[in-house]
């Protein structure tokens, strides 16, 4: 125990994530893992987020969330300590890591004509908003060099989730949520409301016609001038 009280884990490793239950007897080795480790661990890894969830009647289970928005889950249903801490450690310096290519799209991202407005709600304090932050501080100055004049709006507020709002022509809207993304991955959401959508003709784009409340078939009559007098006595 000595020598695993030292370890340090990779820097691929940003987040850790445990939920057990407090009295099933297969959470039995993840509780010995949390009184064994937990304090060792957060001492030489201070800046790792380890968020431990009681529940019961669950399967005990570890989230790992890597870097570029990557997550492993594993089961750890009636496995001892020894073994949990062999399971993270291994997962933490896994070198298969994928990495997101698309930091150069903030070079060349240009909005579609009928994207009047984009606005991006956000909380500056909350941990769900950490990509939106990231995006914020490393992309946003980029995009905005390239689309002078182009409304893109960044809203705090307080207690709320974040969140992308795409104002299109003729009032029609289109929302996206961006919680716990990271930097890159808000940064795939704002490329594809500014693309309308990456995929053409899917049900997920907004169209750039007009609505049918504002078009005038041929066959329809036209509204007349209710200031002209219109008689047959003239």
């Amino acid at each position: 125990m000595a020598a695993k009280a030292v370890v340090r884990f990779g820097p691929h490793l940003k987040e850790l994530r445990l939920h057990l239950c407090n009295s099933s007897a297969s959470s039995k080795g993840l509780r010995e893992f949390i009184s064994k480790y937990y304090v060792d661990i957060k001492k030489n890894n201070p800046d790792l987020p380890i968020l431990v969830r009681e529940c019961d009647g669950i399967s005990p289970k570890i989230w790992a969330r890597f870097e570029y928005g990557k997550e492993k889950s594993m089961s750890v249903a009636d496995v001892n300590s020894e073994q949990i801490f062999d399971m993270v450690l291994l997962s933490s310096t896994s070198q298969n890591i994928s990495v997101m290519a698309n930091s150069a799209a903030a070079h060349t991202l240009r909005f579609c004509a009928h994207l009047m407005e984009m606005r991006i709600y956000y909380c500056p304090e909350s941990y769900s908003s950490r990509g939106v932050r990231g995006f914020i501080e490393q992309f946003l100055p980029t995009i905005r060099a390239h689309n002078v004049g182009f409304p893109l709006k960044v809203i705090p507020y307080r207690n709320i989730e974040p969140w992308m709002l795409g104002l299109f022509m003729y009032e029609r809207k289109k929302k996206q949520r961006l919680s716990n993304k990271n930097s890159n991955q808000v940064l795939c959401c704002v490329e594809e409301m500014a693309n309308n959508t990456f995929m053409p003709g899917c049900r997920g784009s907004v169209i750039d016609r007009k609505t049918r409340g504002l078009t005038l078939l041929p066959t329809e009559q036209k509204r007349r001038d209710p200031f002209k007098v219109i008689s047959k006595l003239q």
